[in-house]
């Protein structure tokens, strides 16, 4: 069994810490660019199957991140290159893997991908989709109930899982050991997350071009 690290809920928003990298730069491999893609938030890979997640930018709107290839090509983006590869959520009762969330703020036009989305349940706009029973949003913990019309995040829907695990059994969060981190960023200047592979593509804790360090925002699965 694969050695676990667990740490305090108390700092999981940030998951601060850094996991081994000697990478510079984001991975811009493609050839895997046109398979196992997901339309929308409907995963079409198997339980089994990972597929990429793509970072895209565009001036004057921010950067994109995307199970959907097409979703940023046939919106005026560019291509940056694949962030790391997922597989798709999966729940159990015992110990899960946090899902990736992906969020939209329609006041500023910044996007997000979270496993800890409570960091953002206060402003939360009205969640109208029933075509589940459950009442939380779809990979959350958040109540329908408790969205706002004037909140300003928008849930876009399902990314896939991450590495980390939260088990209910001692309330902690764990990861493997070794495994990559995916590294998070904040401009703002231009409400602008930026999401790396890399701990030194911006400069690593010190940050750079107006992004300021916000830690680990989930770990690869390994």
């Amino acid at each position: 069994m694969k050695k676990k690290i667990a740490y305090s809920l108390t700092y999981l928003l940030l998951l601060i810490g850094i996991s081994c990298s000697n990478d510079e730069s984001l991975t811009t491999k493609d050839n895997q660019k046109n398979s196992k893609t997901a339309k929308g938030s409907q995963i079409t890979s198997s339980v089994n199957s990972s597929y990429p997640i793509y970072r895209f930018f565009k001036n004057g709107t921010g950067h994109l991140y995307t199970i959907n290839f097409d979703e940023g090509q046939n919106n005026g983006y560019t291509y940056e290159g694949i962030l790391t590869e997922v597989y798709p959520a999966v729940d159990n009762s015992v110990m899960t893997a946090l899902t990736i969330t992906r969020w939209f703020n329609k006041n500023n036009g910044d996007r997000l991908i979270t496993i800890t989305p409570n960091e953002i349940a206060n402003d939360i706009f009205t969640y109208t989709n029933t075509d589940t029973n459950s009442p939380y949003i779809p990979g959350t913990k958040i109540l329908k109930s408790s969205t706002k019309s004037n909140g300003g995040w928008v849930y876009e829907g399902i990314i896939g899982r991450s590495g980390d695990f939260y088990n209910y059994s001692n309330n902690t969060i764990s990861f493997n050991f070794g495994a990559k981190g995916i590294y998070r960023y904040y401009n703002s200047n231009t409400h602008d997350h930026l999401f790396t592979n890399s701990f030194y593509e911006l400069s690593g804790a010190e940050g750079a071009s107006g992004y300021s360090y916000d830690g680990v925002a989930f770990h690869e699965e390994n």
